[in-house]
Formats: C-alpha cells, structure tokens, sequence
C-alpha cells in the first residue's frame, strides 16, 4: 500500500494544481490495477469529487453520470460548489 497526500480544503480557494495532481495520482493508481482509496475527514465533499472526476475521465462518462454511480455507494455525496467547478474544469480539459 502507498499514500499520498494532496491537501484541498472543503470549499473555494483551492489550488488547481493541487487539485489536478490528486485526480491524476488516483487516475494513475486506479489504471495500475483497478482500485484506489481516497480518503477525507468526511467523505462527503472532497474525495467524492476526486473519485467522480477520476470515473469520468477514466470512463468516458460525464461528470453527473460519475457522481451518480459515487452517489450510489455514498449517499452523503454533496460536492462543494467550488471543487464541483475544478471537476467540470478538470474533465473538460481531458476530453
């Protein structure tokens, strides 16, 4: 098992190179062998944006199409506004 750590913070002011490096170390990790643990205080906003923008990307699905399938597992899923905007920014970039 390895970690890392890409701090965001639970609202606006992130950084979109921090931003990016978390969703391509969890891409990169998930392409290795199809799994990858993402982890935050509450599971709620930050790493189910990163987890939905990794499905996205690696899926070909829209960015509402991933956070249903992470809603699905997670009910408590309520994306910040302002990491949502990094996602759209993110996935749009990639396609």
């Amino acid at each position: 098992m390895t970690t890392h750590h890409h701090p965001l913070d639970d609202g606006p002011g992130n950084d979109w190179t921090v931003f990016a490096r978390a969703v391509d170390t969890a891409h990169r990790l998930y392409r290795q062998d199809g799994s990858v643990l993402i982890h935050c205080t509450a599971g709620i906003s930050r790493s189910s944006t990163v987890i939905a923008t990794v499905l996205a990307a690696e899926e070909s699905r829209s960015l509402r199409e991933s956070l249903s399938a992470v809603l699905q597992t997670r009910p408590t899923t309520t994306p910040h506004p302002a990491l949502h905007e990094l996602a759209v920014v993110y996935v749009a970039a990639r396609t």
